[in-house]
């Protein structure tokens, strides 16, 4: 499993591994998938492990906000290391998806 509860209110899951790639990003959607009934207005990820993303796991991130978007939900990205925040800047999935420092 690559997520891990962390809380309950909001839904706060830490990802628990350090590349979300084109080898992991399905399973890190249908891992999501799973808690987008029960996200009432927030589900947020903790980042602090990930060092690498490509663009499979940025399309599974956006595919997971557009789901949540549909129910007035929203994706939080927290903790992300300063890289990861500077890659999410340059693909603008900042103006989708909520990047905090903790």
């Amino acid at each position: 499993m690559l997520l891990s509860k962390v809380s309950d209110d909001p839904i706060t899951l830490q990802v628990n591994t350090h590349a979300i790639s084109l080898n992991n990003a399905r399973e890190l959607k249908e891992e999501l998938m799973q808690y987008l009934p029960h996200s009432n207005t927030q589900l947020v990820l903790d980042f602090e492990k990930v060092f690498l993303l490509d663009s499979s796991a940025l399309g599974a991130l956006i595919s997971v906000q557009k789901e949540l978007a549909q129910s007035g939900s929203e994706l939080i990205i927290r903790n992300a290391s300063k890289s990861i925040k500077e890659m999410l800047h340059n693909v603008r999935l900042n103006e989708f998806v909520t990047i905090q420092d903790d």
